[in-house]
C-alpha cells in the first residue's frame, strides 16, 4: 500500500539564527521543501548530574509518560561563576546549582524555532527516514545562513555539540480530495502556514540588535538565504570557503584555511576550463596532446578569460606561493596570509560566479 502525505517538523535549534523570520520554499534532492524560521528566544542550557529519567503510571494504561528523578529547579545553594551586569540585568555564562543530592550546571542562552514541511510517498513510512530527509534539509538551509551570515558560530545539526536540534515529528495522510489541492493550499490547510516562495514575509515583527555582531544586516541576509533556497544555485565552494572562514576566524588554524580555500579554487578552476574548453596543446613525441593542466595555467590561462583585472593575476600567484610554502616547507601561516588569501579567492569566486550567468544567458 502506498503511503502520502505531508510530513512536519516543528524544530528547536539550540542555537540563534539571526535573520528576520519569514518562510520560503526549496527544492532538494527531488523533495520540494516549505521552511519556516521564528524569531530567536531566550533559553536555559542545564546539565543535570546525579540525575535520571524514569517512567511514572500514565493517565491511559496503553500511553507512557516519563519524568526526571529530581528536579532541576534550583537546588538552593546556587552560585554565579561567571557573570556580567549589563544595565541592571545579569548576563549569567555558568550558574551552578548544588546540594546533598546532585548539581545542575545552567548558561543562558538562545534557541531558534524553525518549522519544516515536505511530501512523502513510499510504501511505507519510517520515521527515522523522514527525520534523516527533515535532517538534511535544515543543514541545507544553515549552509547558506553560514556563508551569507559568515556566522560560523552556527553549526551544522551533525557538528552541534553538546545539544542536538530537538524535533517534534508528525505525518498527515492525504485524503481523496486533498490529492486534488496545490502543494500551497496543502501547506495551508495542514500547517495554517501560507508559503509565497522567495517573499520572507514578517512573522514577528520585533528584531533585536545583534550586540555581538554590530554589522549584521538581518534584512540582508535573509533575502540572500531567500535567493539561494529558491533557485538552487548553491555551489560546494560556498560550503568550503565558509569553512575556511571557520577555521581561521574560529579556531585560528590559519593554514587549514588556506588550503581549504585554495581546494575549492582549484576545484572550481578546472570546472570554468571545461566550461570555456580551455586546452594546451603540447607535442609528444611528435604528436599533438592535451597538456594536463596544472594550477599555473589555470590561473595564467583562464583568469585573462573572465576579467580584464590584471593585477588579480599577480595576487593570485602570491596566494598560491603561500599555499606552496604551507605545502612544501610546513611555513606557519599568518593571520594576514589568511585574511589575503580568502579575500582573494572569494573576490575571485565572484568572477567566475558572474561568468557562468553570463555565459548561461547568452547560450
Amino acid at each position: 500500500m502506498i503511503v502520502k502525505g505531508l510530513a512536519q517538523f516543528y524544530i528547536w535549534y539550540p542555537m540563534e539564527l539571526r535573520v528576520v523570520p519569514g518562510s520560503s520554499s526549496f527544492s532538494l534532492n527531488g523533495i520540494k521543501y516549505f521552511i519556516c524560521v521564528f524569531a530567536s528566544s531566550d533559553a536555559v542550557l542545564t546539565l543535570s548530574l546525579g540525575n535520571t529519567i524514569h517512567r511514572v503510571p500514565a493517565s491511559t494504561p496503553q500511553g507512557h509518560k516519563y519524568a526526571l528523578t529530581r528536579d532541576i529547579t534550583s537546588l538552593g545553594h546556587n552560585q554565579f561563576v561567571n557573570f556580567q551586569e549589563e544595565d541592571g540585568n545579569i548576563n549569567a555564562n555558568l550558574l551552578m546549582d548544588t546540594n546533598d543530592s546532585g548539581s545542575n550546571l545552567s548558561k543562558s542562552a538562545k534557541y531558534t524555532q524553525v518549522k519544516l514541511f515536505f511530501e512523502f510517498e513510499g510504501t511505507t513510512r519510517i520515521n527515522a527516514v523522514l527525520s534523516h530527509l527533515a535532517l538534511t534539509a535544515l543543514d541545507h538551509f544553515l549552509r547558506i545562513y553560514r556563508f551569507t551570515s559568515l556566522d560560523t558560530s552556527v553549526k551544522e545539526s551533525q557538528s552541534l555539540q553538546p545539544f542536538q536540534p530537538f524535533m517534534v515529528q508528525n505525518f498527515v495522510t492525504y485524503s481523496e480530495e486533498d490529492q486534488n489541492l496545490s502543494d500551497e493550499e496543502k501547506i495551508e490547510k495542514y500547517c495554517n502556514l501560507v508559503v509565497e516562495g522567495a517573499e520572507c514575509t514578517p512573522v514577528i515583527a520585533k528584531n533585536l540588535v545583534d550586540a555581538d555582531l554590530q554589522n549584521l544586516d538581518r534584512a540582508k541576509i535573509s533575502g540572500e538565504i531567500a535567493y539561494h533556497l529558491t533557485s538552487g544555485e548553491f555551489s560546494e565552494w560556498k560550503v568550503m570557503i565558509t569553512r575556511a572562514y571557520e577555521l581561521g576566524n574560529e579556531y585560528g588554524k590559519f593554514n587549514a584555511a588556506i588550503l581549504e580555500c585554495f581546494i575549492a579554487f582549484e576545484a572550481e578552476m578546472r570546472d570554468l576550463a571545461r566550461l570555456l574548453k580551455y586546452k594546451i596543446i603540447v607535442k609528444i613525441k611528435g604528436k599533438n596532446k592535451n597538456k594536463q593542466l596544472g594550477i599555473v595555467d589555470l590561473i595564467d590561462g583562464v583568469i585573462p578569460k573572465i576579467t580584464k583585472e590584471s593585477e588579480i593575476l599577480n595576487i593570485l600567484h602570491e596566494v598560491r606561493k603561500t599555499r606552496n610554502r604551507i605545502v612544501h616547507k610546513n611555513t606557519r601561516a599568518t593571520e594576514e596570509d589568511f585574511s589575503n588569501a580568502i579575500s582573494t579567492i572569494n573576490r575571485v569566486f565572484e568572477m567566475i560566479e558572474n561568468h557562468k550567468k553570463d555565459l548561461q544567458q547568452t547560450s
